[in-house]
């Protein structure tokens, strides 16, 4: 206070005065000093307390990894849950993989990534919502050799339905080297039922598991619409947008 006093007044000290306000000085400047080492030493002490803390709560939960009571489950039950988790529930988008849980349940530990590669099942359903289908998803090949000799179920939404990338498109070939397994489908496109289905009429492919099928299509006609094709257990059909007339005789159908 006696400082800030001189301050306001705009007092100068001269002599004897002004030299005790240089040593005042150089005391206070060596009390700097010391509180800004001590500052230090602190800060470098708490960056290491901290440090320590998330090392211990790492281990804490390792500790309690260990302990779950998951770890005691038989690999059938275990594989039970596994396969209520994942069906359905693999969405496959262009470049990002928000929902995949069948990859991350392998990701946890050895025991599980060992359980998931073993379970076809895990791999048989999946979902993919494009906006360009010319670059497929570089996991539907690896969902697709994981899941046989299981059927397959799946859902194909092109949201942009350009037809030029839909023509090139690998999934599509992918897709019909599978077509034996398809099981539950569903296209919708305005396009891709069409490239989907020409080349198995074509072909004169038989579905012998396809038990659903549900096409979205657009107003172009389409040949063969009633797509004369030997599914023996396809017993619900849902077309979309357009009318079809089933000539071909669908005796199994039970939901049209």
């Amino acid at each position: 206070s006696e400082n800030l006093s001189c301050v306001r007044a705009g007092y100068y000290p001269f002599g004897s005065e002004r030299a005790a306000y240089d040593k005042l000085l150089g005391d206070t400047q060596i009390e700097l000093d010391r509180c800004q080492k001590e500052i230090d030493r602190l800060e470098i002490l708490c960056n290491t307390l901290i440090a320590s803390k998330q090392l211990l709560q790492a281990n804490k939960r390792l500790i309690h990894s260990i302990l779950s009571p998951i770890h005691k489950l038989p690999l059938d039950l275990l594989g039970n849950i596994f396969e209520h988790l994942c069906y359905d529930r693999n969405y496959l988008y262009g470049s990002s993989l928000p929902n995949v849980p069948t990859l991350n349940l392998s990701s946890v530990c050895h025991r599980w990534r060992s359980l998931v590669s073993s379970m076809p099942i895990l791999w048989s359903t999946f979902n993919m919502i494009e906006k360009e289908f010319a670059r497929p998803h570089n996991l539907l090949p690896l969902f697709l050799g994981r899941s046989h000799p299981c059927p397959i179920d799946f859902q194909l939404h092109d949201r942009n339905e350009c037809e030029g990338s839909s023509r090139t498109s690998k999934y599509i070939s992918s897709l019909l080297l599978h077509s034996d397994r398809w099981r539950h489908v569903e296209i919708r496109s305005q396009f891709l039922p069409v490239y989907l289905l020409q080349p198995l009429i074509k072909n004169g492919a038989q579905l012998p598991s396809l038990k659903s099928l549900t096409l979205g299509m657009g107003d172009d006609e389409i040949d063969d619409t009633d797509f004369p094709m030997t599914c023996a257990n396809l017993k619900s059909l849902t077309v979309n947008q357009r009318g079809l007339e089933l000539q071909f005789p669908r005796p199994t159908i039970t939901r049209l």
